[in-house]
């Protein structure tokens, strides 16, 4: 009767990871950004980027042509977008990732970086903004 039981709860717990891989991968986007940008004091190349969620507030960056990737931890963004985009702080030359929306209901922030700040205090006024479709 134990081993029935054990069985049960082994596939039931196979099923709920296979499913969690599976709308993981569902959400996994790509995005042509023409620009290289930093990410964290991460500079990355222009290029065609698959952005993948790895949990709530983990993201994966992978360059698609080159063997670039990166992880970033985020914070959730209590707003709502419209259509799932890469948005990046425009500061001076730079461009800083700043918010990633998936969809209309997930979008996460990335914290700034020592690089995004420093920049932050030498400019007077506001970052424009660069928006990327993730398709």
């Amino acid at each position: 009767m134990r081993h029935k039981l054990f069985v049960a709860l082994a596939i039931a717990a196979v099923g709920l990871a296979l499913n969690a891989v599976t709308a993981t991968a569902q959400q996994r986007a790509r995005a042509k950004i023409p620009f290289d940008f930093l990410v964290g004091d991460k500079h990355l190349p222009a290029g065609v980027y698959f952005v993948t969620p790895i949990s709530a507030h983990v993201i994966a960056l992978s360059n698609q042509n080159e063997s670039v990737t990166t992880i970033v931890t985020a914070q959730d963004n209590e707003t709502r977008q419209q259509t799932p985009s890469l948005v990046f702080k425009c500061i001076g030359r730079e461009h800083f990732l700043a918010t990633v929306w998936f969809d209309k209901e997930a979008g996460v922030n990335i914290p700034k970086s020592a690089a995004e700040k420093e920049a932050l205090r030498a400019m007077n006024g506001t970052p424009s903004k660069a928006v990327v479709a993730l398709r």
